[in-house]
């Protein structure tokens, strides 16, 4: 089969590995970045430009990108989508997952366990409402965000205020999130691959900082999750409508509590904590929904 691999970054790790995988059962693999398409739009198709030269050849589009694509990345996999190519993640569940607030709802809505959030512009909005959350600090973040980045601690609710007016002066809304003491030490990440929790990791964030992401410098170890925990991610992952996905939550005084629902969660972490072969695992499943697709 025909990969077509949209990335931003075509030489990092994960994307390394999913090339080995793809190439050694015989695929062709391309890994290209979104913002080089160009959508025409015309009759019940349309056509794909790749730096202005017309670019149809593919089967499978397999999505590997943050949010910080945006609407274009989301609007070159629609067109594919439209083309009835299988799409692994489709953009509607990417859509869902790149906006932090738009994921809690969903979450929230089926159910799960989720923070207790605010989303505000203003101190003044939040100092109406800060009642609703439960502890005097506070995890802040950008409702668009990925590894870490635009997460932030306010450890009083004058720093929160401040922190939400700068926002605010950049034009950005804040969503405020109760503080998780367990959040800050360590968290669990569950990868799911279709119905299956093919592996999990305990994320340690390192000294002075309360981010786990690896990108950020914390750390990975094996873990064996138990029979809630996949439970939780399967349905998690189900939720948002994701084929791959990473399932971040913690345990609180309340039971579990799902942090974030990654749509493109990183490989190196979790291969070199569980010595398993994801790359692998993930073109099985690209496998398996093009055969299920061609029936």
């Amino acid at each position: 089969m025909n990969i077509l691999y949209l990335t931003l970054k075509p030489d990092t790790y994960s994307a390394q590995r999913i090339r080995e995988a793809a190439e050694e059962r015989g695929h062709s693999f391309i890994a290209l970045d979104p913002h080089d398409f160009q959508i025409e739009v015309s009759g019940a198709e349309g056509s794909a430009f790749h730096k202005g030269e017309q670019f149809e050849d593919v089967e499978v589009v397999l999505p590997r990108f943050g949010p910080a694509v945006g609407e274009h990345g989301l609007a070159v996999i629609r067109h594919f989508e439209n083309r009835k190519i299988l799409t692994v993640n489709a953009s509607r569940p990417l859509e869902l997952a790149r906006d932090k607030l738009l994921c809690c709802q969903h979450l929230s809505g089926a159910g799960l366990p989720v923070p207790r959030s605010l989303l505000v512009r203003t101190s003044e909005e939040f100092r109406k409402l800060r009642h609703l959350l439960p502890t005097d600090r506070y995890v802040l973040k950008l409702p668009v965000g990925a590894y870490g980045i635009g997460v932030m601690l306010a450890e009083s609710t004058d720093a929160a205020e401040s922190i939400i007016d700068t926002m605010w002066g950049l034009k950005n809304t804040v969503l405020v999130q109760e503080y998780l003491e367990a959040a800050v030490k360590q968290d669990k990440r569950l990868l799911v691959i279709g119905d299956e929790v093919v592996a999990a990791m305990l994320r340690k964030a390192p000294d002075g900082s309360f981010r786990t992401n690896i990108r950020q410098g914390g750390s990975a170890h094996p873990y064996e999750p138990t029979p809630a925990e996949k439970q939780l991610a399967l349905r998690a992952a189900m939720a948002i409508g994701l084929d791959i996905a990473g399932v971040d939550f913690i345990d609180t005084d309340r039971g579990l509590v799902i942090t974030e629902v990654n749509a493109s969660p990183g490989l190196e972490g979790v291969e070199s904590a569980t010595g398993l072969n994801i790359a692998g695992r993930i073109i099985d499943h690209v496998e398996a929904r093009l055969n299920e697709k061609d029936r």
